[in-house]
């Protein structure tokens, strides 16, 4: 035993001094789903009561809070020492160690800028911008002032998966009945940085049965910047003309749960099956296209004609023939550029033939 003023015995207690202030511990923070968890604790610290969790050493209200470790407590008046456990504790009247210190709060920040002020040893960030590098801080508040300020590492919530296909329209060309195209290839591409899961792909729409889905595998699980591929081939059947159909694709994107890609293609007759002289417009080739193509076309009997190029909005781009025709079948050459002599950006175009007793209007692709 000994009294103010002695010396303390060497198998004694520190005594933590009255105006210390302790910072938190064990500071961490960890992603749980789209929320960042913050956690810590305290090892030294001036606390209200055992119900604020003290930790190792630590001042206490009075007995009735029962001590933590090495604990100087309060009020025990002419109470020389007690043992708890197997540690030695060493009490003088408070009176004579009054104590002026007082824990407030935990003061959070994010990123330098203040976030939230607790009292609890936990903290969720709800929802938290993605794709962000966040370094939390957190320092204790007394009544007498702050600790230092405590960092987290850095940390960040991946971004969404994010799905792109490329191309998102595809034609197909002039396809002759009965015949099919080659297979045109589409790319799914996760561009985001969760894991992108492509469930079904499926042909919808008027013709989708003249269209030919070749994928395996599915479900696919697709990480960022990876990719995968299908393909799609036409084989129309009569009557001729434009033939559309949809890829339904469906998938975990936050930004859609499922995605349309278009197809389209042309279903024409085989040139041996056009009647003899008889005026008609019969598609381009190449199509696609790039940096040119050729129309094809004939006349029953001489007279006017005028094809004409448009863009998808309907405005005039191009006249290409605008005169007098001899009967028979012609040619004529589109090179990509406009009535100005300018280069046309790339897209899908119409091409129109008019006679006095005719007219027709065909798609062709400009693809750079």
């Amino acid at each position: 035993m000994y009294s103010i003023g002695e010396s303390e015995p060497s198998n004694s207690v520190n005594i933590i001094p009255q105006d210390t202030i302790y910072q938190p511990i064990n500071f961490t923070a960890l992603l749980e789903d789209n929320n960042i968890v913050l956690t810590w604790s305290v090892g030294n610290a001036l606390m209200r009561s055992v119900s604020d969790h003290p930790v190792g050493n630590a001042f206490m209200r009075s007995v009735s809070d029962p001590p933590v470790g090495n604990a100087f407590i309060r009020s025990v008046p002419n109470l020389r020492s007690t043992i708890f456990g197997a540690t030695q504790i060493y009490t003088e009247q408070i009176n004579q160690f009054p104590t002026t210190r007082a824990f407030h709060h935990f003061e959070i920040q994010r990123n330098d800028v203040p976030l939230s002020q607790t009292t609890n040893f936990t903290y969720t960030d709800i929802n938290p911008e993605h794709g962000i590098i966040y370094i939390y801080k957190i320092r204790s508040v007394y009544d007498t002032g702050t600790s230092e300020w405590v960092e987290s590492s850095p940390i960040s919530i991946p971004l969404p998966a994010l799905f792109n296909i490329d191309p998102l329209e595809q034609y197909f060309g002039n396809i002759v009945v009965g015949e099919t195209s080659e297979p045109q290839t589409f790319t799914v591409t996760n561009t985001g940085e969760s894991p992108l899961v492509v469930n079904t792909i499926v042909l919808e729409g008027v013709n989708h049965n003249e269209f030919n889905l070749d994928v395996s595998g599915l479900p696919w699980t697709i990480t960022a910047n990876e990719t995968k591929t299908f393909t799609v081939t036409f084989t129309p059947t009569a009557p001729e003309g434009i033939k559309t159909a949809n890829l339904n694709i469906t998938h975990n994107a936050s930004e859609s749960p499922h995605t349309d890609a278009i197809l389209i293609g042309d279903s024409v007759v085989s040139d041996s099956d056009i009647v003899a002289m008889a005026t008609g417009l019969f598609g381009n080739y190449p199509n696609p296209f790039n940096p040119e193509t050729t129309i094809k076309f004939t006349m029953s009997n001489s007279g006017h004609v005028r094809i004409d190029i448009y863009n998808i909005k309907g405005s005039l781009v191009r006249t290409l023939v605008n005169n007098e025709m001899n009967q028979g079948e012609h040619t004529v050459v589109w090179n990509g550029k406009d009535n100005n002599g300018q280069q046309v950006s790339s897209g899908i175009y119409f091409y129109q033939m008019k006679t006095s007793e005719y007219s027709s209007i065909k798609r062709m692709v400009l693809m750079k």
